[in-house]
């Protein structure tokens, strides 16, 4: 029943409904008596429990399968929640996939030629050189000489690149674009806790970590708040869904210090997903040297998501102590080649989610606020 019920919702989120929504084109299979789609409520009545109808009762003021009684409208919301967080799923599979030839924005570009060249002289297939793009009012959308318009990637905050060029003009920067977008002509612009492991505040002003020694720091949110002094924290857990902040910082033996800071939210949860906001950067300046005078090799921007076992396993390890488990798919949004290091302080507040727990690690590794 469960698996007929899931192949039968998979098979429906592969239609091209062109212009009208999925809930507009379920409602009218309803209307018109589609076989299928009676068979999927019938099995939706089955399978989901009271608690799980009741969740969605308020979606009854939308207009949609007025031509129902209100369990089975309750029931069609349902199918189309589940068709919806399948596709989802498979949009953030899509959105993080290699760079080939192939697709869309390759074939109508040169752009595959602008892909970022990895040390071994291969191509890193994610991330394109900024150089050979133009920002459109420092907007997702860019210019690609005079052949066209792109998209950046949407997973990533649109101001990055932008006031990266803008503070970093001398930086090399390489951005993800969305590989399944090309327009010929300019598109429409979108209109746009509590502490577990405290930080070691005295490594961070002067690098002072040892050869083959490592610090971390972790930031929970916890699920009750008072409000409304608490309403950041609110926000943060309930509409962002953040959950934590962990952060691991090792120098090795050449004496090369890497950071790695990794934000999980739950925001992709109902589509299978735990998600993780990533910056990796790393520093050849020594023990000693002053934040303020050292510079970053590279610093960064990734997303990973994390699905099935996955997720257990890395809800139950910290970064801070060290090793997590590998995400199920990866990919890399942004990179900035020799910037100062304080920059990952501008970066933090850029890409994370979370205000407040960016604000605690601030607080506590740097004792300084960003109000």
């Amino acid at each position: 029943m469960i698996d007929d019920y899931f192949n039968k919702l998979l098979a429906l989120s592969i239609i091209d409904t062109g212009d009208v929504g999925f809930t507009e084109y379920f409602d009218s299979l309803l209307q018109a008596g589609d076989v299928t789609a009676r068979e999927l409520l019938r099995a939706a009545d089955e399978i989901y429990l009271t608690e799980d109808k009741d969740k969605y009762i308020g979606l009854l003021e939308i207009g949609y399968f007025r031509h129902l009684n209100q369990d089975e409208r309750i029931l069609a919301f349902l199918v189309c929640i589940e068709v919806g967080n399948i596709r989802e799923a498979k949009i953030l599979r899509t959105l993080c996939e290699p760079y080939s030839p192939e697709q869309l924005l390759f074939q109508n570009t040169s752009l595959y030629h602008n892909i970022r060249m990895k040390n071994d002289n291969s191509k890193d297939r994610e991330l394109i050189d900024m150089q050979v793009l133009e920002g459109v009012s420092n907007s997702e959308i860019v210019k690609v000489g005079r052949v066209g318009y792109a998209k950046i990637n949407p997973l990533l905050t649109t101001s990055i690149p932008w006031w990266s060029k803008q503070t970093f003009p001398n930086s090399k920067l390489y951005v993800r674009l969305n590989h399944h977008e090309f327009f010929a002509s300019k598109p429409l612009q979108a209109i746009n806790e509590e502490i577990l492991i405290p930080a070691n505040p005295s490594w961070w002003n002067n690098l002072e970590i040892y050869k083959n020694r490592k610090e971390g720091s972790s930031y929970y949110i916890e699920g009750s708040f008072e409000l409304p002094r608490e309403q950041v924290k609110y926000i943060d857990y309930h509409v962002d869904k953040v959950r934590s902040l962990q952060i691991h910082a090792k120098r090795n033996n050449d004496g090369n210090l890497s950071m790695m800071l990794e934000e999980l939210n739950e925001y992709y949860f109902d589509a299978g997903f735990l998600m993780g906001r990533c910056i990796h950067l790393d520093t050849d300046s020594g023990f000693g040297t002053s934040a303020n005078q050292a510079m970053l090799n590279h610093l960064d921007l990734a997303i990973q998501f994390y699905e099935k076992d996955k997720i257990n396993a890395r809800n139950d390890q910290d970064l801070s102590k060290g090793m997590v488990v590998d995400a199920s798919f990866r990919t890399h949004l942004f990179r900035v080649e020799n910037i100062p290091f304080n920059a990952v302080i501008a970066y933090a507040g850029l890409f994370f989610k979370s205000k407040y727990l960016v604000q605690e690690w601030l607080k506590d590794q740097l004792r300084i606020s960003i109000g």
